[in-house]
């Protein structure tokens, strides 16, 4: 039987179960190890400047660290992450996605928007089997 999660933050919070009976919140957190300065390298090599790969990157760990603490297992979590982040280059300017986060604080409407992403995310990669 297939795992079923839902995807439910802009920055990648897993919330519950899997029709499969087992509880991901049930599984013990892992100590997520995130080498921000591989990561900024990494986006620096892709064209970005060092403030812009600083944004995704603490999008990439906060993604991380969230889907950790539901119990996803981190090879789901990573392609999750970086494929919200692909998604969002691809919408948003940095500036855009910057206020969009903040705005998301306070305001549903735009929160939901960030979250259809991750949402699309996640169901692509559950269903690519």
């Amino acid at each position: 039987m297939k795992t079923l999660l839902c995807y439910s933050s802009f920055i990648g919070t897993l919330l519950l179960v899997c029709s499969s009976g087992i509880n991901l919140k049930s599984v013990e957190a892992r100590e997520i190890v995130f080498d921000q300065k591989s990561c900024i390298q990494n986006f620096v090599s892709q064209g970005l400047t060092t403030a812009q790969a600083k944004v995704w990157c603490k999008h990439k760990k906060d993604c991380l660290e969230e889907s950790d603490q539901q119990g996803l297992p981190t090879d789901v979590a990573e392609s999750v992450c970086n494929c919200s982040i692909n998604e969002f280059k691809k919408r948003y300017t940095i500036q855009q996605f910057e206020n969009l986060t903040r705005q998301a604080e306070n305001n549903p409407s735009i929160k939901q928007k960030l979250t259809d992403v991750g949402e699309a995310c996640f169901e692509n990669i559950l269903f690519e089997e």
